[in-house]
């Protein structure tokens, strides 16, 4: 999930008094639900004498993206790589691209959201 406020855009500031959008408007709100497929498991070899297990999922989802007061059907697609350090954490990271159709302007057009994400898991 990713939220946002947008601030205005440059031809409100210049105009003075021009709202494209009202406040409750301008929050950028997203979601959606992945599925992965494990690509390749397996292991990474540094050097000549060390490997650390790791894999690359390929994902594919499907959610709601809501901006200008319009929700918008949303397709995310993405890789992970996965590796585990000697101590067995595993660190993960993530770009996806989401893909929606959106109306704020008056005209249908396609617009691209690239995002990443980052992760290191620690066992106790």
């Amino acid at each position: 999930m990713a939220t946002a406020d947008a601030g205005r855009t440059s031809y409100e500031d210049l105009s003075g008094s021009v709202d494209l959008l009202t406040d409750s408007e301008r929050r950028f709100t997203a979601y959606d639900l992945s599925v992965g497929w494990n690509l390749l498991p397996g292991e990474a070899f540094l050097g000549g004498t060390r490997a650390m297990p790791s894999a690359l999922y390929l994902t594919l989802g499907a959610g709601s993206t809501r901006f200008g007061g319009d929700d918008f059907f949303t397709v995310a697609v993405g890789a992970v790589t996965a590796c585990w350090s000697p101590t067995g954490s595993p660190c993960t990271s993530m770009p996806a691209i989401s893909s929606s159709a959106a109306t704020c302007s008056g005209t249908d057009k396609t617009t691209q959201n690239l995002q990443f994400s980052f992760g290191l898991t620690a066992f106790f």
